[in-house]
């Protein structure tokens, strides 16, 4: 007797790895932007230095991932619905609609902020700065938002989704900081290099953040652990299924190793702190993949 088999019928992930290097390249963007608006924005001297490098680099970033988001729609010509002058498909209530607004603003910003920083309008190059600075922070908030407003999908059902990116964002930008300092004084004359103090600094917040971001995912991990059968599903695909991707990499690779280093008297050098950075940078991508891919594993494959 012939009948049709449907419990194996496999479902196309929607949101996939392209999507994970788009939350991880832009988060990277905002971070490192971040640290580029100190200098001309809020008037740190020290940073002035870096800033149009960094923007550069910012900039780069922010527009590289807009195109992959857009060759990963499938139909290119969609990408258009999302501005309301020109389909009028907009729609206030879609979070995926505010959020091409602030990607499209935040590049338009940081470009502008950039030129004044080249042509050293001090004046200009502060409005803009202060302009985009906040623009750079909701970007990484609403990638956080933009997940955990879908219900069916754990672990991004939880209003600690945004704060989690938030913080991740940060981390991956300041550790890319860190590494594009390092990496520009390679080439530069002796004279030329920057401040010591700058990558100083900037291990003293990757600490902190570390410190937080360690808070953060033990809380998390803590609901799962206590929480509906939904969430303790949920822990047990991290814990088997993509534990190279969150606990090896994002929470060993990018965290846990890099706290460790910073506890040390290596982590207060300069060299150190590039190492932790790099670990930082790399670690965070793991996050990406595993708070993208985890909420549709279930719903893919059973």
């Amino acid at each position: 007797m012939e009948r049709e088999i449907i419990a194996n019928a496999y479902h196309h992930v929607y949101w996939g790895v392209p999507i994970a290097v788009y939350y991880w390249m832009a988060g990277i963007s905002e971070g490192i932007f971040m640290i580029a608006s100190l200098g001309w924005a809020f008037g740190i001297k020290r940073f002035k230095s870096i800033s149009l490098y960094t923007t550069i680099i910012a900039v780069s970033l922010i527009s590289a991932v807009q195109v992959l988001l857009v060759f990963d729609l499938g139909r290119v010509e969609r990408a258009l619905h999302l501005f309301p002058i020109v389909t009028g498909y907009w729609h206030e209530s879609a979070p995926l609609a505010w959020g091409s607004i602030l990607v499209f603003a935040y590049t338009i910003g940081a470009i502008l902020y950039g030129i004044f920083v080249y042509l050293k309008n001090e004046k200009l190059a502060r409005f803009f700065g202060l302009l985009t600075f906040p623009l750079a922070g909701a970007l990484c908030w609403y990638t956080g938002v933009a997940l955990e407003l879908n219900p069916s999908r754990h672990p991004n059902h939880t209003g600690m989704a945004a704060l989690l990116f938030f913080v991740g964002a940060n981390l991956s930008g300041w550790g890319a900081s860190c590494l594009l300092i390092w990496a520009r004084d390679y080439f530069v004359k002796p004279e030329n290099r920057i401040s010591p103090d700058v990558i100083l600094m900037l291990g003293q917040m990757l600490l902190i953040g570390i410190t937080f971001d360690l808070f953060l995912v033990f809380s998390e991990f803590l609901q799962m652990s206590y929480g509906t059968a939904h969430e303790y599903h949920t822990l047990s695909i991290i814990k088997t299924v993509f534990k190279g991707a969150v606990p090896f990499w994002y929470m060993g690779v990018g965290l846990v190793i890099p706290f460790i280093i910073f506890l040390t008297p290596f982590g207060r050098k300069r060299e150190g702190i590039v190492a932790a950075s790099a670990f930082i940078v790399v670690g965070m991508f793991g996050m990406r993949v595993g708070w993208v891919l985890v909420g549709q594993f279930s719903q893919s494959f059973f």
